[in-house]
Order: structure tokens, then C-alpha cells, then sequence
């Protein structure tokens, strides 16, 4: 659970202003931008969201209407935010899951109907991904990949 103890935890590897804060003030500061987004999403995606900006990190969510909500009301994001399939195509892509794996995940989605992305909706993993721009890509893998605007590159030290 996030709270000022994690914050004295991880504060080391922050970087810019906020490094400078102090760790109850880190606090407050999310728990106020938590409370604004809480007016316009739920308390999970605006704890979400609200760590991210105050942290300056990357995030994850699956929920694509939050997010409009919160654009659509002028309410700043992070960037990127990365999406569950991103995640999967990471996995897939640096070889910590198979393509079998990740297309038994996307029918088992789909057969809970739960959200799955549009190039993966009439399509197997693999060729879904050919139409899927991914946020996170390995930066050591040689495969090519299409990939969003807002991209994270990882690679290995």
C-alpha cells in the first residue's frame, strides 16, 4: 500500500522537484490530486492516476473511459499510460510469454467479455499484433513492432 512510508522507500530513485519534497509533502500533494480526479472517476483509477503525476511515473490501466472522462474535463493524465495488453505484448515480445499463452488470455477475455483491444477482437494474438500499437517495447528485441506515440522503451543495463 502507497503511503509515506513507500514514499521514504522509493524516494532515492525520484528525480527533479520532487526529490526535493519531503515525503509527507509527496503525500499530501497525491492524496490532494487524488480527491480532485475522485470527482470525475472512481477512487481506484484516481489513486491511479494520482501516483503516477506525483511521482512522475508510468502507469497502468485498463479502463479507457476513465480516461476520456478525465480528458474530456480538462483533468491532465499521465503519460503514458499503459494498457493490459501492453503488458502482454511486452511479455510476448521479450520472451517471458508465449504467443500460445497470450492468445489463451484473449479468448479467455473474450469469453468473459471483458474489454479487449479492437486488433485483437476478430483476431489471434499474433496477428492482432500487427495492427496493436504497444506503449512498452523491448528495446533489445530485434522483432519490429508498430508503436504508439507515447512509447516506453525498456532495455536491459
Amino acid at each position: 500500500m502507497l503511503g509515506v512510508p513507500t514514499i521514504r522507500r522509493i524516494k532515492s530513485q525520484l528525480s527533479g522537484a520532487i526529490a526535493e519534497e519531503s515525503p509527507d509533502a509527496i503525500w499530501q500533494r497525491l492524496q490532494d490530486l487524488r480527491d480532485d480526479y475522485y470527482r470525475y472517476v472512481d477512487i481506484g483509477e484516481s489513486s491511479t492516476y494520482a501516483a503516477a503525476l506525483t511521482l512522475q511515473m508510468p502507469t497502468t490501466s485498463n479502463d479507457g473511459n476513465a480516461i476520456r472522462t478525465l480528458l474530456n474535463n480538462d483533468v491532465e493524465v499521465p503519460v503514458p499510460v499503459l494498457r493490459m495488453f501492453d503488458l502482454v505484448a511486452f511479455a510476448v515480445q521479450s520472451g517471458e510469454m508465449s504467443v500460445d499463452a497470450a492468445d489463451d488470455l484473449r479468448s479467455r477475455l473474450l469469453a468473459a467479455k471483458e474489454h479487449v483491444p479492437k486488433a485483437f477482437l476478430n483476431a489471434g494474438f499474433a496477428d492482432g499484433l500487427e495492427a496493436f500499437r504497444p506503449r512498452l517495447v523491448d528495446g533489445s528485441s530485434r522483432c519490429s513492432v508498430r508503436v504508439a506515440n507515447d512509447v516506453v522503451v525498456l532495455t536491459p543495463r
